[in-house]
């Protein structure tokens, strides 16, 4: 199977590039990639209520093949 590096972003300005590849099919990525980012929000979001994260997804020749976005707004009306 092939690696793939996932690479997160966050609103805060922290950038995590992930050197620890995952072996994975072509089409489990873009499930991964939604279930990372709803791993790294539930860790961060006690943090702030207003954040977005991005994770771009590379193949092992280190071209982004695949992105994702999760932005969470939220407050009392």
């Amino acid at each position: 199977m092939p690696m793939y590096f996932f690479d997160l972003t966050d609103d805060a300005k922290d950038n995590h590039a992930n050197d620890m590849g995952v072996e994975l099919a072509a089409d489990e990525v873009p499930d991964e990639a939604v279930a990372f980012l709803a791993t790294v929000a539930r860790d961060r979001l006690p943090g702030g209520c207003d954040r977005a994260f991005h994770v771009s997804v590379r193949d092992a020749s280190g071209g982004v093949v695949f992105e994702a976005q999760l932005t969470l707004k939220s407050g009392w009306l």
